[in-house]
């Protein structure tokens, strides 16, 4: 793969991941229901899924990481938004207490990403089957 090839999809993962945190934050300050936030999420893995279906990344790894990347850019976008604006007793709080729910969003965007990662055959992967 040369190196065009190689950055377009992680450009691809890092604009749709701030959308997606534009998303986030407009579905956290415009309700207060807790399911809603799964709406935007939702719609990031389908078109990271559709993103890498349709392109050429064909390592395992790489579709991993597109799509790790695009969640954990939206989700430190919503944490950052919920600890300036909307909670601002956040900054008394100790370091902790920031940190955990990162990490477990961490862990439901990898399982997430390797669910794609491992579902989602590359174009590739499909024409050589062909």
């Amino acid at each position: 793969m040369n190196r065009s090839g190689s950055v377009r999809p992680f450009l691809v993962a890092t604009a749709l991941g701030v959308l997606c945190g534009g998303a986030l934050i407009l579905t956290s300050a415009l309700t207060r229901r807790g399911p809603a936030i799964f709406v935007p999420y939702g719609i990031l893995l389908s078109a990271i899924a559709f993103y890498l279906h349709t392109r050429r990344v064909r390592s395992f790894v790489a579709r991993f990481g597109v799509s790790l990347l695009a969640f954990m850019i939206g989700t430190i976008i919503l944490m950052v938004y919920i600890v300036t604006v909307a909670n601002t007793l956040a900054f008394r709080t100790p370091m902790w207490n920031k940190i955990w729910p990162l990490l477990i969003f961490l862990l439901i965007g990898s399982v997430a990403s390797a669910i794609i990662a491992m579902a989602i055959p590359s174009r590739a992967d499909l024409d050589e089957l062909a």
